[in-house]
């Protein structure tokens, strides 16, 4: 039973990691960007912003809509995940960013 639960836990971990890898993609407007899928919870999007912060290291990044808009979104690093969450502009379920520089 032991052996099965860490087996799930591993799969579950994946299929998790996997989820919130940043791959390349095209905007609309055919520019090449970052995206990372979110789960479209507060959690999940703090989590994809992390992660772009992650993927660009220094660099700053600017976030896309999908339609080649660029979003802004909180300026102030003191905004907390609840606010943050409820005045994003973009789409929850996903991040596209480009890092600086790109």
């Amino acid at each position: 039973m032991q052996v099965i639960t860490r087996a799930a836990f591993g799969v579950l971990f994946l299929v998790l990691a996997g989820c919130a890898a940043p791959r390349l993609t095209s905007l609309a407007d055919g520019r090449s960007v970052y995206q990372i899928d979110c789960d479209g919870t507060p959690r999940g999007l703090n989590y994809c912003l992390e992660k772009a912060g992650r993927t660009c290291g220094a660099r700053a990044y600017t976030l896309y809509a999908e339609d080649g808009r660029r979003i802004s979104f909180g300026g102030d690093s003191e905004i907390s995940g609840e606010v943050a969450y409820k005045d994003f502009p973009g789409d929850r379920s996903q991040l596209l960013f480009l890092c600086e520089d790109d």
